[in-house]
């Protein structure tokens, strides 16, 4: 079985391990917030042994998936993480003269490797900002944390930050969420960017715009036949499904006031809230304190910051648009803009930034395989989007 007949994924391990590995599905799940998560299948007519198949665990994996429409013209895009799982799932069917085996892997990014690294530390009188860089130094992450999308100046400088016998990895998670910070995934054939965002900024954030297709008048809510604007492209992006979700949610944090500032911060935050809307705000333990010296102005500063942080997510939990398509390209950080099909005259359109996906490829079979195996599968490309309402003054990532 030769890789190379692979014509829509395309798989490669570092030192060019397991070569013979024919990459046939791919089932991928991103988010704004923190990683990602690409579970994979092979075929190989190779039966691997166990310390073969070690030999990539921890390592980069590269992987590039090309989509093609009815005249040939391509897109692709690129995935880079390392190997954290992988298994032989036995025989996957017989052919004439041989046999060939499946094999399942799952590819994260390198910041997932610290879910096995567990700690008693402490990160005194010193900025968030810091304790994000002093980490990504020390495990080698690469963290981008560009002025653009994140300013120390933020946050303020003296605070404690206790990694109790908790994962790194979820250490990093825990800071991330109470601040609302996110992880931005910058893929390309050469290498992989990781920015740290506050969210006012997404690196990643271009648009991709659907226009309106044809109305359906018996249907008048029908929103199944958008297609892009430019029509070398329009096979690409057809949007097959778009709906929205509400539901209700509480508008609040849970924080605890904690030793040495026993009565610190002001009323404004405990009673009214943001923008002059009441909020509903309990106390309880979390997992910082206020360093000695840290005036009431500065605590305020910083309880305001993480609680603005849980009402974007409060927002984006009770908001949500959601969608189904075949393009590759519908990704985190991606703006996207469809137009309401509801009548010929009505041009309105929703704007949106989309906050997680789930991709879902399957590849040719190669040809040795095509009249063995169910080809219903074969040359498929599913995404289901989640998006929030976006606006030029206020984005929401959470």
């Amino acid at each position: 079985m030769n890789s190379n007949e692979n014509e829509l994924l395309k798989l490669s391990f570092v030192d060019k391990k397991l070569e013979d590995f024919y990459l046939y599905n791919i089932d991928l799940e991103e988010n704004l917030s923190f990683d990602y998560k690409a579970t994979c299948i092979a075929l190989s007519e190779k039966p691997h042994t166990v310390e073969e198949l070690k030999e990539v665990l921890g390592f980069k994996a590269d992987i590039q998936i090309i989509q093609f429409d009815e005249r040939q013209n391509s897109r692709k895009r690129y995935l880079s993480g390392v190997v954290t799982s992988i298994e032989h799932l036995g025989l996957f069917c017989r052919l004439e003269k041989s046999e060939v085996f499946a094999y399942k892997f799952t590819v994260e990014p390198q910041v997932a490797v610290l879910k096995n690294v567990i700690k008693l530390q402490a990160y005194n009188n010193t900025n968030v900002y810091d304790v994000i860089n002093e980490v990504s130094q020390q495990y080698g992450l690469g963290f981008i944390l560009n002025e653009n999308y994140i300013l120390k100046d933020d946050y303020i400088p003296k605070c404690n930050y206790n990694q109790n016998e908790v994962s790194t990895y979820h250490f990093l998670k825990e800071i991330f969420e109470m601040y609302g910070l996110s992880l931005c995934y910058n893929h390309s054939k050469d290498a992989t960017q990781v920015f740290v965002t506050n969210g006012n900024k997404v690196p990643v954030a271009s648009a991709l715009e659907f226009s309106k297709g044809k109305d359906d008048v018996e249907k008048p809510y029908n929103i199944d036949l958008y297609k892009y604007k430019n029509d070398d492209d329009a096979n690409l992006l057809h949007m097959d499904q778009w709906n929205m979700k509400t539901s209700l949610g509480v508008d609040g944090v849970r924080l605890l006031e904690t030793y040495p500032n026993s009565n610190v911060s002001g009323e404004e935050w405990k009673t009214k809230g943001f923008e002059d809307k009441k909020r509903f705000v309990e106390y309880t333990r979390h997992f910082h304190m206020y360093a000695y010296g840290c005036t009431k102005e500065e605590v305020d500063k910083d309880v305001k910051t993480i609680l603005e942080a849980q009402q974007r997510r409060n927002d984006i939990n009770k908001d949500l648009w959601q969608g189904k398509a075949s393009n590759i390209m519908l990704m985190p950080g991606r703006l996207i803009k469809v137009f309401h099909a509801y009548s010929n005259k009505d041009n309105s359109a929703l704007f949106a930034l989309i906050n997680k996906t789930h991709l879902n490829v399957y590849a040719r079979f190669p040809t040795n395989l095509a009249q063995l195996v169910d080809l219903e599968k074969s040359n498929k490309f599913e995404v289901s989007i989640e998006a929030m309402n976006y606006s030029e003054e206020k984005r929401f990532v959470g």
